[in-house]
C-alpha cells in the first residue's frame, strides 16, 4: 500500500527561481497545490481568482515562501487582454486551470493561453503554457477535457517553432483530509482515493521546469494514483 506523504515538497527548491508564472483560477480543484509548488520553486507566482476572499485566506496559509504570492483578483467578464495588460509582459509561464464543468470557463482560459502565447511570441520570447485537465470521459466534464487535450496538441504543434512549450495535466478526484493526506475512502492502485493538491502541483513544475521537459510539448500527464486503470470509462 502507498504510505509516502503527498503533501511534501522535496527536490524543487530554487529550480525556478527568476520565473514570473500566472496560474489563473487559483482557488479551483488543485490550485492550491500548484501555487504552493511553484512558489516553493522560487518563482514569481501571480495567484489569480474570482474569488478574492478564499484566495487570501489561502495565499495567508502559504506562509512564507522564497518569492512573496501576488494575489490579483480576477474578472471574469474582462477580455484576456484587458486581464494581462496590467502584468508582467511577457509571462514565463501560464498555468490555465478551468472549472471543467463550466463550458465558459475553459473557453475563457483556451482564449487566455492564446493571448498569452501570442505576448510570447511577438516579444520573441520562449516560455511554457499547462492547460489543467481531469480524467473524465463522461458527464459535463468529459467533453471539456477531450477539448482541453486537442487544443494542447495543435497549439503545441503552432507555437513549437517560437520555443513556445504547450502541454497538460489531468487530474483525478483533487481532495485532502484535515490532516493534509488524501482522502482513503476506498482504494485506487496507489491506495488513496483522491489525488493531493501538492501531487497534480509537482506535475505541473515538471511541465513548466526547462532542464527537466524541455523536449515535451503536445503532452497530457495522467495524475490520477492509477483510477483510470480501474475505470477506463471514468
Amino acid at each position: 500500500m502507498f504510505r509516502k506523504r503527498a503533501n511534501r515538497i522535496r527536490g524543487v527548491a530554487g529550480s525556478m527561481d527568476g520565473a514570473t508564472i500566472l496560474v489563473a483560477d487559483a482557488t479551483v480543484g488543485a490550485g492550491p497545490g500548484i501555487v504552493r509548488v511553484l512558489a516553493e520553486a522560487g518563482a514569481k507566482v501571480i495567484a489569480a481568482s474570482g474569488d478574492s476572499p478564499r484566495l487570501d485566506v489561502q495565499i495567508h496559509k502559504l506562509g512564507d515562501t522564497p518569492t512573496p504570492v501576488e494575489a490579483i483578483g480576477e474578472d471574469p467578464s474582462a477580455t484576456p487582454d484587458d486581464f494581462i495588460a496590467g502584468l508582467p509582459n511577457p509571462l514565463t509561464a501560464l498555468v490555465a486551470n478551468p472549472e471543467l464543468e463550466d463550458p465558459e470557463s475553459v473557453s475563457r482560459h483556451i482564449a487566455l493561453a492564446e493571448v498569452v502565447a501570442t505576448s510570447m511570441r511577438d516579444h520573441g520570447h520562449t516560455g511554457s503554457i499547462v492547460l489543467m485537465s481531469g480524467i473524465e470521459r463522461t458527464g459535463p466534464a468529459g467533453p471539456m477535457a477531450a477539448r482541453i487535450q486537442v487544443e494542447t496538441e495543435n497549439r503545441a504543434a503552432d507555437l513549437a517553432p517560437n520555443g513556445i512549450r504547450v502541454n497538460a495535466v489531468a487530474a483525478g478526484p483533487v481532495g485532502a483530509n484535515r490532516r493534509d493526506s488524501p482522502v482513503s475512502n476506498r482504494a485506487t492502485p496507489l491506495g488513496h482515493v483522491t489525488v493531493h493538491p501538492v501531487e497534480v502541483g509537482k506535475a505541473v513544475w515538471f511541465l513548466l521546469n526547462e532542464g527537466l521537459s524541455a523536449g515535451m510539448t503536445g503532452t497530457t500527464l495522467k495524475i490520477d494514483r492509477g483510477a483510470s486503470l480501474l475505470r477506463p470509462h471514468w
